[in-house]
């Protein structure tokens, strides 16, 4: 499908199916629309399924300024589901994508029927982290995301059941690889993003928090806060998969999916 226009950006979807009920799906950091690809062709047959790429990510139009925020992108979701949706949708989100969710499920509660949230906390980045932050998005901005660089993100993203398969390094490391120099506008936007955990209590819809059970990069006492704050939120832990559980172990997603929709749907 074409871009969609919002203020200050374009942004590239992806769109299967034909469903009543619609799914979107926002991705986390460093990756793109195409993280969700076996979650688009599983749900097709039975929902309208859109992902989307975040402004200066993807295929998304470059973003302006010198970094890009959840807020920012919560923005450009809630103009994004106002122009494509036509009634409240599924709204999925993985890590950095899981906050822009939550935002838009907390703020404009007319969108969003249900919530999913991957692989995520509501809390700031801890302030020890920073200075790797800022190393990160100093060595990006140089070199950009290179194959040295992204050797180095495997180990944080990926579960040791992963990490076993050269042939699956090799394809997550061409993903990483294919991250504009301009990501580090991204990178510096996690690294000073805001705590969300007051806003968690205002989602009303059915939420279902996933987490990968060899998860590094988000420990489970921090990916547990999302599930703990808000109101009514079931957690659910996914077998063989670190931060990247839609591609680590999809068929576990999918099925968790499944029944989640169908439960959220309207009879």
């Amino acid at each position: 499908m074409p871009p969609i226009a919002v203020p200050g950006a374009s942004l590239f979807t992806s769109e299967r199916g034909q469903g009543a009920q619609t799914v979107c799906m926002s991705h986390g950091l460093l990756w793109s629309h195409k993280m969700f690809e076996p979650q688009l062709q599983a749900l097709s047959d039975t929902y309208r399924c859109i992902a989307w790429d975040h402004r200066g990510q993807g295929q998304s139009s470059p973003a302006p300024g010198w970094r890009v925020g959840v807020e920012e992108c919560a923005g450009d979701a809630i103009a994004l589901l106002e122009q494509l949706a036509g009634a409240p949708v599924h709204l999925v989100g993985h890590s950095v994508g899981a906050q822009v969710a939550m935002l838009v499920a907390a703020r404009r509660p007319e969108l969003v029927r249900s919530l999913v949230v991957m692989d995520a906390t509501p809390d700031a980045e801890p302030l020890l982290a920073l200075p790797q932050q800022a190393m990160l998005s100093l060595i990006t901005l140089t070199l950009g995301v290179n194959r040295a660089l992204a050797k180095q993100v495997l180990p944080i993203v990926l579960g040791d059941t992963t990490r076993s398969r050269p042939e699956a390094c090799e394809k997550y490391l061409d993903m990483l690889v294919e991250n504009r120099r301009s990501i580090v506008k991204s990178v510096i936007g996690m690294a000073l993003r805001p705590d969300l955990s007051a806003e968690l209590s205002r989602i009303r819809c059915p939420t279902l928090v996933m987490w990968g059970a060899e998860e590094r990069a988000v420990p489970r006492p921090a990916a547990r806060k999302c599930a703990e704050l808000i109101p009514g939120a079931r957690w659910v832990e996914i077998p063989s998969a670190g931060h990247m559980t839609t591609l680590e172990n999809p068929e576990a997603v999918n099925a968790e999916l499944r029944a989640f929709l169908s439960s959220a749907s309207p009879t």
